[in-house]
């Protein structure tokens, strides 16, 4: 789920700018910073900044402007290291946009909780600030 929905759905379209690499998410918003994956296990939460890494910045240092790449490496890491885990409650992603055209920005939580049958619930909150 990561990976193939939630990353690629806040990563999938950034493109080159003369400013900088801009992440185009949903039809009028931009990325605003870094992605913070979270998970919750016995209502502990833990969360890392995935494109602050070092596994990130490498990426990035040999594959220019692919932010996705980036957040997919330390993805692997994390999978690798165990620190996702495979009983956690809750697993989500954690980001802020902006909206030029109604000049806003919205935080963004979008999660899958798992309950005690093993059935996915998603869910997402977006809170808006002027």
């Amino acid at each position: 789920w990561l990976v193939s929905s939630g990353a690629s759905a806040v990563l999938g379209k950034c493109e080159n700018r003369t400013a900088g690499t801009v992440c185009r998410v949903g039809p009028r918003s931009e990325l605003v910073g870094n992605l913070k994956i979270f998970q919750e296990t016995d209502n502990v939460e833990t969360s890392v900044w995935l494109l602050s890494s070092y596994e990130a910045k490498a990426h990035l240092t040999s594959h220019p402007g692919d932010i996705l790449g980036a957040a997919v490496a330390k993805l692997g890491q994390l999978r690798k290291s165990g620190w996702l885990r495979r009983d956690a409650d809750t697993m989500g992603l954690a980001f802020t946009t902006y909206n030029h055209k109604v000049k806003m920005f919205a935080v963004t939580r979008a999660m899958s909780t798992y309950d005690q049958f093993g059935f996915v619930v998603p869910s997402s909150v977006s809170r808006a600030i002027f």
